[in-house]
């Protein structure tokens, strides 16, 4: 990862953020639920590394650049953009199943 020294030992927190929230060198969190669970719940602060992915395959390695009342600034680390691999799609029938599995007990 391209993350400072040391940084590899600390679990890195992922969040979700959307596409029109990103742009080449700085990204914005303003989901309120996100920014709840960011802000109050794991505590984070600026300069404190983290994951973003966009749930469309991409994800960008970030430090948090800025907290305000409302959202989460992010500065992206330059050449972090990472593809992720899609979940499988397709039915049952297609993946091999005759029939989905009964699950409910």
């Amino acid at each position: 990862m391209g993350f400072k020294p040391g940084i590899g030992r600390m679990k890195i927190r992922r969040f979700k953020i959307s596409r029109e929230n990103l742009c080449e060198s700085e990204a914005i969190l303003d989901d309120p639920a996100e920014f709840r669970h960011l802000t109050r719940v794991l505590r984070l602060k600026p300069g404190d590394p983290v994951l973003l992915f966009d749930g469309q395959g991409k994800e960008y390695q970030a430090t948090i650049n800025r907290v305000t009342a409302r959202e989460v600034s992010f500065a992206l680390i330059p050449n972090s953009i990472s593809e992720t691999p899609s979940p499988p799609s397709g039915s049952f029938s297609e993946s091999g199943f005759s029939n989905p599995p009964n699950w409910s007990g």
